[in-house]
């Protein structure tokens, strides 16, 4: 018998930092990484978030979620009560998802975990648009080869979005099989957070907190998204997709990725 655990480590970028309290908490919560911890019925599982503007704390977020994982792995070993039988850690199977500087984050987490206990496998990686824009972190261009599965789905760059920030994790050593799709929405849109991208036009898609002026992203007119500077100083970046393409693209990337989840899942005998 084996257990499994589920390690989510989310992005935070300068748009989540323009907003005020309640915008945060419904960007948290709307987020694909959220999303997947809060539904992992298969065993414990575990959200990491808050990397700051300029990723210093991207390492130890990184190092969070190591310690998670092996506080998890020593429960199989010492606590039969919890699991109704006593396993070990090989058999247990880790699921893992990560966004943006927090895909790389998990990245590091993954080369923590084969430097420390080779033997431990990971059964499925699960990337949003990961980027690697941390000054706290390295090596995390290539994927380890204790992950056995991967899922990267990444913007596609003739958006405009984010053209200063390169993808990280496209590449995968060893023996772990990676599937790459890119789609046509933007870095928030990739992470279930387009909604910012709607506010820096005026437009929310999903119509909560005090600043509620808020339209449909599939019937809203406005042209092109935008995003706000990669500095914070206020400026908007427009970019070559609309709200409509790019809403559908957001949720396309959604559909893909859980797909992509249940396929691992059933290839690894939950």
């Amino acid at each position: 018998m084996a257990i499994s655990i589920f390690l989510g480590i989310d992005g935070t970028s300068v748009d989540d930092t323009e907003t005020n309290g309640a915008d945060w908490q419904l960007s948290s919560n709307q987020s694909y990484v959220r999303r997947m911890v809060n539904t992992f019925s298969l065993g414990p599982s575990h959200y990491l978030g808050g990397i700051s503007g300029l990723g210093f704390n991207a390492d130890n977020l990184a190092k969070l979620g190591f310690a998670w994982i092996k506080e998890q792995l020593k429960s199989t070993q010492t606590n039969p009560v919890l699991w109704g039988v006593n396993i070990k850690p090989q058999q247990t199977k880790i699921y893992m998802a990560g966004y943006s500087r927090g895909g790389a984050a998990m990245i590091h987490t993954c080369n923590l975990l084969k430097n420390e206990m080779p033997d431990v496998k990971i059964s499925g990686l699960f990337l949003f648009d990961a980027v690697d824009r941390s000054t706290s972190l390295s090596n995390v261009q290539i994927i380890p080869e204790n992950v056995r599965m991967i899922y990267h789905g990444m913007r596609d760059f003739t958006t405009g979005s984010r053209q200063t920030w390169g993808n990280c994790g496209k590449v995968a050593s060893g023996g772990g099989t990676l599937h790459i799709k890119k789609f046509f929405t933007t870095h928030g849109g990739m992470g279930g957070k387009l909604r910012f991208d709607l506010q820096n036009n005026k437009k929310l898609p999903f119509g909560s907190g005090a600043n509620s002026n808020s339209t449909s992203p599939m019937t809203s007119n406005q042209a092109f998204l935008a995003e706000a500077d990669i500095l914070g100083l206020g400026g908007k970046l427009e970019t070559n997709v609309t709200p409509m393409v790019g809403f559908s693209a957001s949720l396309a990337a959604w559909s893909w990725m859980q797909q992509g989840y249940q396929n691992t899942v059933g290839m690894q005998g939950n």
